[in-house]
């Protein structure tokens, strides 16, 4: 690496860094500082394990670059970790690159994992490059997409309440005093197992331990009562879909997910649920809601431009056995 620039532990402090580079580099996709600190934050809490590096640019004291790499509390395979860095376009070619991904390859045999998981975007090509050159392989593209809540054209949406019972199904949020009030945490878990296990994802099924289901989901602050939909057919849950806050931008929110059961797929249950998120989403004064979609899964992307989704981001999805050399770049 050139000695203009020198690694040191990333710190926590440096997540301002961090969105000054990603801002820089994806103004589409605009973060704050506090949307990966309180994830990050929640990983360790949670007992994840993770590491970073970050690269100062000597006669300025800046941030330029940083590498982060941390287990995840979704993932089928409990050695697997996903890596993230970005290195600042006005100073790549020095090497920086190089140097971030031989101390994360050092630490992730240090962890012990059998693979490394990256994302990156498909446009600039450079990102999803760098990556396949030491030894990644994709394994999927998933599509970001944005609407704005507040211009949405909601008043041409179905009634929910008569869209509900013409689909014979029984429409509510977790409202305290609520029909939600005599669901189960358990009856909630079995529901997220069912819908969750044939999403299209990299390594495997999805698969949430009932902790972790608790702590990201169910007693997770950042999802509101209101954005948390089930709907119910002769008793028993058939479909969800969860919406979370962005710490650091109250004008900002992220549609997670939405799973139907198999059975009960393609009634429009999932396009239901959806619409009941943006219609939260305006109620609140969100005006970003995002959502990712695998690239292949042709319904939910169509379900979602006729609501008035645009996409902003193609992602590529990377895997790297550990052992077979060199790690790469990818936001996180």
């Amino acid at each position: 690496m050139d000695p203009e620039y020198r690694h040191r532990p990333f710190e926590r402090s440096d997540w301002e860094g961090w969105a000054a580079l990603w801002n820089r580099a994806y103004p589409q996709l605009p973060r704050s500082a506090a949307e990966p600190r309180d994830t990050m934050d929640r990983l360790v809490a949670g007992g994840q394990r993770s590491w970073g590096l970050g690269v100062e640019h000597r006669p300025t004291g800046q941030l330029v670059g940083m590498v982060t790499l941390a287990s995840q509390p979704i993932d089928a395979d409990p050695h697997a970790f996903s890596i993230g860095g970005i290195v600042d376009g006005a100073h790549r070619r020095r090497g920086i690159g190089r140097a971030l991904w031989a101390a994360a390859e050092r630490q992730s045999r240090e962890f012990e994992a059998t693979v490394v998981r990256a994302r990156a975007a498909a446009v600039p090509a450079e990102g999803p490059s760098f990556l396949l050159r030491r030894g990644f392989v994709e394994t999927r593209r998933s599509i970001e997409s944005v609407i704005d809540p507040q211009t949405a054209e909601i008043g041409r949406w179905p009634d929910p309440a008569a869209e509900a019972r013409r689909l014979g199904v029984e429409l509510f949020d977790r409202s305290p005093g609520g029909p939600a009030d005599r669901v189960g945490e358990s009856e909630l878990a079995e529901l997220f197992d069912a819908t969750e296990v044939d999403v299209p994802r990299s390594g495997g099924a999805a698969r949430f331990a009932l902790t972790d289901l608790r702590a990201w989901v169910l007693e997770n602050p950042q999802v509101r009562p209101s954005s948390f939909w089930l709907a119910r057919v002769d008793g028993q849950l058939v479909g969800v879909s969860y919406a979370s806050d962005v710490p650091g931008d109250p004008h900002a929110r992220i549609q997670q997910f939405t799973g139907t059961r198999r059975a009960y797929r393609g009634r429009g249950i999932g396009s239901l649920l959806k619409r009941q998120i943006v219609r939260a989403a305006r109620a609140d004064g969100i005006r970003r809601l995002s959502t990712v979609n695998d690239a292949t899964n042709t319904p939910i992307r169509a379900a979602i431009a006729r609501l008035g989704y645009r996409p902003v981001t193609e992602w590529v999805h990377l895997d790297r056995p550990v052992e077979a050399g060199s790690a790469v770049s990818a936001p996180p």
